[in-house]
């Protein structure tokens, strides 16, 4: 298992013995964010894997009534005039992939 090297900043109890981690980065122009699912084997090693990747920094989540991972993802909108933040709800499939949700 690789460490964590994006600033995590969440750890969160997904009910089932594992651990959701929200790492996330909002710098100048910079957005980024990853969100991995982490537990222990009966063997008692720890596995990681990569649950979504985005341009954006995770800062909430919730389950839809399908059972899939719906995050809140925070962009920083820099411009000359202003600075101020975004927001969108994200539902994560099970293949990684993101749909945003109106």
């Amino acid at each position: 298992m690789s460490t964590f090297g994006r600033n995590p900043k969440r750890f969160i109890d997904d009910g089932d013995g594992a651990v959701l981690v929200f790492e996330g980065l909002a710098h100048l122009t910079l957005d980024s964010g990853r969100v991995y699912r982490v537990w222990r084997q009966h063997d008692d090693k720890w596995m990681m894997r990569l649950v979504a990747e985005m341009e954006a920094n995770p800062v909430g989540w919730a389950r839809d009534q399908d059972g899939h991972l719906l995050l809140l993802a925070r962009e920083e909108k820099n411009t000359c005039r202003s600075s101020f933040p975004s927001y969108v709800v994200l539902r994560v499939w099970p293949d990684g992939r993101l749909e945003a949700l109106e």
